[in-house]
């Protein structure tokens, strides 16, 4: 404050987070230039695990095999929940076991044809600096070079793979319009991980971080398909026809031929089990399969294991920072 004179600083930050001080007047004005920091600190997101799956080196002959000698009987037992997540447990231990894969971080920040190979490189120069830096000889110092090298050659090596990727992928003509703007738009660099800007909560705060904004998210469209009530009795519809059907049989060639229609470019699903499974042991799971299917119409209950979804929220109109301006979508 200046005689009479009031320059406010107004912000909705917490106490402590904006700092002011007055730096004199400006010129001939009879208002004081105020000097304000804003001490904020940047939200980091947690590294995730990402698994890549070499499914062409599968030994598919030797999970075929252990499929085939499974005793289902003993495994397609009690309620269907329990039928679905041991079957479920049963394709994931395999999995693990002849599926050839292996496991690296990705943080929020990486560039989408930083990889694997690019992570180990990664480490592999940080840990030279850390060395060089504790004891700088000139055996670290050249290591630390070396590890330098590697890194921009790894690093040349896996975008012109993304890029080759790319491309391959767009010539592709079973590609649809959707997929195929995508990839264009990931080839011009437009594209970025983080794809959903901030979104205002109903408190009028901000979720910034993927953890907030999942949530935020997630709430909002668990209270789109919230049943008002529940327990109210169901209306009585007209009956159209005096046919019945007293029985419904499902065989397992119905389902082996399902089996072998699986896309297996999709995601994974929730339960973590690759449709690439489903389709090269096709012969192997359609008689369970055929089993537990029967066993949910039986005892009229599908298996919550399969009620899971990895949702997709869609921007359809308006402001992106509204979550009521989202709708679901599963990959």
């Amino acid at each position: 404050m200046n005689g009479s004179s009031l320059d406010p600083v107004i912000s909705d930050l917490p106490e402590g987070a904006v700092s002011c001080r007055s730096i004199g007047a400006v010129g001939s004005s009879d208002h004081y230039a105020i000097f304000s920091r804003i001490n904020l600190k940047a939200t980091r997101e947690e590294a995730l695990t990402r698994t890549i799956w070499t499914w062409n080196k599968g030994c598919w002959q030797s999970f075929r095999s252990v499929l085939e000698n499974t005793a289902w009987d003993s495994i397609l037992t009690g309620d269907v929940n329990t039928q679905a997540f041991k079957l479920t447990e049963t394709l994931q231990n395999l999995q693990e076991r002849f599926i050839p894969h292996k496991s690296y971080k990705v943080k929020a920040g990486d560039q989408p044809w930083f990889g694997h190979t690019c992570r180990l490189a990664a480490e592999e120069k940080s840990r030279a600096w850390i060395r060089f830096k504790r004891n700088p000889s000139t055996e670290n110092k050249l290591t630390h070079k070396a590890a330098c090298k590697r890194m921009k050659q790894v690093q040349k090596w896996a975008i012109e793979q993304w890029r080759q990727s790319l491309s391959t992928k767009l010539i592709n003509r079973s590609i649809g319009s959707k997929d195929w703007w995508s990839l264009v738009k990931q080839q011009q660099g437009l594209t970025t991980q983080d794809c959903i800007p901030p979104l205002y909560k109903p408190d009028g705060n901000v979720a910034t971080s993927s953890q907030d904004k999942a949530e935020l998210l997630a709430s909002f469209f668990s209270q789109k398909m919230r049943i008002r009530e529940p327990d109210r009795t169901p209306p009585q519809l007209p009956s159209m026809t005096n046919q019945r059907l007293n029985s419904l049989v499902i065989r397992a060639d119905e389902v082996k031929y399902h089996l072998l229609k699986t896309e297996v470019n999709k995601a994974f699903g929730p339960d973590n089990v690759s449709p690439h499974i489903l389709k090269k042991c096709a012969d192997q799971l359609a008689t369970p399969l055929a089993t537990l299917f029967q066993n949910c119409l039986q005892q009229q209950k599908w298996p919550a294991i399969w009620k899971q979804a990895r949702v997709v929220p869609v921007h359809k109109k308006k402001s992106q920072a509204l979550p009521e301006n989202y709708l679901q979508d599963s990959p």
